[in-house]
């Protein structure tokens, strides 16, 4: 029997594995290593050249403290025990191939993990709506967006929340399609340890349990006709395979806690928020939106917008839904932890969904090298955005060299009075450090006094840092214009201190220097103690600043007792 042409083309395709889906399935796979691979390389060549955030700091001292001790060591705040966890077997890896820092661990992690959830985001979105445009373009936007390059070049959990969060997704989405209880298992494990890594990431929970059922929803909005399509035997059923895997992994992470006094609140308290569940626009939204803004760009915005209107036009009712609700959360992490735009990164994945519809809306509906032209110019708005962001702190980085520095001019065994730059001075420049009460307790700055007059009495040199005069209540101070002195309404106490009321500074005493007045606990110092300036150093404020310049200069004193 003669064989036709095409008979013969269509058996060397099934030989090679290029026919319909398989095809499919290796051009996506493909796809998801180039873009790993892509989105690798960029952060490695831009990686920090040291630990940026406090956070980092942390993470890397309690990684060692937990392999060393075998103990958890819980990070500040709300613990982010999965992301200790997550970094200890990773360290366990390192050191068996001889890698021994646990600074290029924590950077190195947040890279990959951010790097892996790149191909994610593009199987879980061409799952989602069977475009590989759509997934490929929410992809390429998602590795470029500013706020989340710059976060997974510095050593930070989000990027291991993202990932875990869209794997669980993905997964989701997979059981559904499959009706396997076991992805539902491995959906809901992700799921458990994105929360694990940041509690906040639970908010998600709706979309979670709602992406299971996507396929049902879209034809059934209505309880009366879920019900005819499902026994509630096996709802109940599908409801514990997504929730109790996730719990007992976020039980079995906090247990330690959970085992403590007052172990629920300390958890709880770790996620600061402001008029939760009370007015949706607050002062922290404003500044998170404008934050934001950096990172989307104006054309970012209005191609979302285009994206969302795109679904609603093609009735994908489910999509479209999903979607708002996703980007709609950027209310709920703008008043997390101060606002700052690293803390909506999850909300602003689903920006970036909303962002490859749009590029689809311009293929499909109006010219398809339109299309092209708008992702690319999108991809390079962000790209130039963040540039000499991460470029400057590739080969520079201020905590650090300000630590190293530091550690260098003063004496081993000195006492530094400081704040947030703690964590770096013992990291970087192995000093002692120490904090002031902030909370204008007049018992507690008293006896801090005393403590650093001790240490003076006995020899050892004590520094304080411009950035240790922070966080510090001035409740109860006021101005006496008829003296020009202020006064402490509490204790009665007037301070002999020159008082700069058009810039809110006060005079060191001995170099006349003007230091912006924080707190009672300042005026306490002063008034006890000279503070002579002995060096300015380059540093790089980190607070809210992972898509902006913050440098500075920061001035080191030398605390002497006064005659």
């Amino acid at each position: 029997m003669k064989i036709l042409k095409h008979d013969k083309t269509n058996k060397i395709r099934r030989i090679l594995g290029l026919k319909n889906s398989i095809s499919s399935r290796r051009l996506d796979a493909f796809i998801v290593l180039i873009l790993f691979i892509f989105a690798l390389l960029l952060r490695l060549h831009f990686l920090n050249a040291g630990l940026f955030y406090i956070d980092a700091v942390t993470a890397a001292t309690n990684t060692e403290e937990t392999y060393n001790t075998g103990v958890l060591h819980y990070m500040h705040a709300s613990g982010y025990p999965g992301y200790v966890i997550t970094l200890t077997a990773s360290y366990s890896i390192f050191k068996f191939v001889g890698i021994q820092s646990t600074e290029f661990l924590v950077l190195f992690s947040s890279a990959f993990f951010a790097s892996l959830s790149i191909g994610v985001i593009y199987i879980f979105v061409k799952k989602l709506s069977g475009s590989k445009l759509t997934a490929l373009s929410a992809a390429l936007i998602l590795n470029f967006l500013p706020v989340y390059l710059s976060a997974s070049t510095m050593g930070m959990s989000n990027p291991l929340a993202a990932f875990f969060i869209l794997l669980s997704f993905y997964l989701v989405l997979l059981a559904s399609e499959k009706k396997s209880r076991m992805l539902l298992v491995l959906a809901s494990l992700s799921f458990g340890w994105a929360a694990a890594c940041r509690l906040e990431s639970f908010i998600l929970l709706p979309i979670f349990i709602l992406l299971y059922w996507q396929l049902d929803l879209s034809n059934y909005f209505y309880w009366k006709k879920l019900k005819k399509s499902y026994k509630i035997l096996e709802i109940i059923k599908v409801f514990a395979f997504l929730l109790v895997p996730a719990f007992i992994i976020l039980l079995t992470a906090y247990l330690p806690i959970f085992l403590t006094k007052n172990g629920f609140q300390t958890i709880l308290d770790g996620i600061e928020t402001t008029h939760w569940l009370g007015p949706a626009i607050t002062q922290q939204l404003i500044d998170t939106i404008l934050a934001i803004n950096v990172s989307l760009t104006l054309f970012g915005w209005i191609l979302a917008a285009i994206g969302i209107v795109f679904l609603f036009r093609r009735k994908q009712k489910f999509i479209l839904f999903a979607v708002i609700i996703w980007c709609a959360y950027l209310f709920i992490y703008a008043n997390i932890n101060g606002g700052e735009d690293r803390h909506a990164i999850v909300a602003l994945i689903g920006f970036s969904v909303a962002m490859g519809f749009g590029v689809e809306f311009f293929y499909k509906k109006i010219n398809k090298i339109l299309a092209i032209i708008v992702l690319s110019f999108i991809l390079i708005s962000m790209f130039a955005v963040i540039y000499p962001i991460i470029d400057y702190r590739s080969s520079f980085c201020g905590p650090k060299s300000f630590a190293l520095n530091l550690s260098k001019i003063i004496e081993k065994n000195s006492i530094v009075i400081t704040s947030d730059e703690s964590a770096h001075l013992q990291y970087y420049g192995n000093l002692s450090t120490m904090v002031h009460p902030s909370d204008g307790n007049m018992q507690k700055i008293n006896e801090n006094l005393i403590e650093i007059n001790k240490y003076l009495e006995n020899g050892t040199n004590v520094y304080l840092t411009a950035g240790g005069l922070s966080y510090d209540s001035a409740a109860g101070i006021v101005y006496d214009p008829i003296t020009g002195k202020l006064f402490n309404e509490k204790t009665h106490k007037i301070y002999n201190l020159t008082y700069y009321r058009q810039i809110g500074a006060i005079a060191e005493p001995t170099s006349g220097l003007p230091v912006l007045l924080t707190g009672v606990w300042e005026l306490e110092f002063f008034t006890s103690f000279q503070a002579v300036p002995i060096t300015y150093l380059p540093n790089d404020d980190w607070h809210r600043k992972t898509v902006k310049d913050g440098r500075y200069t920061a001035v080191v004193f030398k605390v002497i007792k006064k005659l």
